[in-house]
C-alpha cells in the first residue's frame, strides 16, 4: 500500500510511518553480510613440528600417537582400545596364522632414511646390538 500525504493509510504492526520506511532503492543493511574470520586449518595444526621432551623436533601427528601410546601402555583401557583402532585402520594390526596367537602388530621395515630421526633409530640398533649397522647410520 503506497502512503500518501492524508493520515488515511493504516500505521501498526509491519506497517511504519511513510518518512520512517526505507527510500526506494535503500537497502535496509548496507555494508552487508559480515565476513566470516578465516578458520584455523586442522592440516596446519597437524603438520607443525613440536620439540619433544628429550629436545627431538617431531610433527604434532607423531606426538598425539606417542602420547595415546604411552596412555594404552599404562592401562588406560579407552588409549589401549583406540590405539588397537587406528592400528586396524591404518593396516599395521592384521590376522595372522593361529600358530603365532592370532593377530599381531605388523611393523614395515623402514630405511634409515625414512625413519623421523636417524639419530633415534641408531640408539635403538645399539640396543639391539646391532652396533655396525648403527654406526653406519650415525656414527658416534
Amino acid at each position: 500500500m503506497k502512503p500518501s500525504s492524508s493520515p488515511n493509510y493504516d500505521i501498526g504492526y509491519g506497517k511504519p510511518p511513510a518518512n520512517h520506511r526505507f527510500k526506494k532503492g535503500q537497502s535496509g543493511n548496507p555494508k552487508g553480510r559480515p565476513k566470516s574470520p578465516e578458520g584455523i586449518s586442522i592440516s596446519e595444526v597437524l603438520d607443525a613440528k613440536q620439540r619433544g621432551k628429550n629436545g627431538e623436533v617431531i610433527s604434532s601427528r607423531e606426538a598425539i600417537v606417542i602420547r595415546l601410546f604411552n596412555d594404552a601402555m599404562k592401562g588406560q583401557q579407552k588409549a589401549f582400545s583406540k590405539f588397537l583402532f587406528y592400528m586396524n585402520k591404518s593396516g599395521l594390526l592384521r590376522r595372522e596364522a593361529e600358530a603365532l596367537g592370532g593377530r599381531v602388530i605388523f611393523l614395515p621395515r623402514r630405511k634409515p632414511s625414512e625413519s623421523p630421526s636417524p639419530k633415534t633409530y641408531a640408539a635403538w640398533l645399539r640396543k639391539q646390538g646391532r652396533h655396525d649397522e648403527a654406526n653406519s647410520i650415525d656414527p658416534l
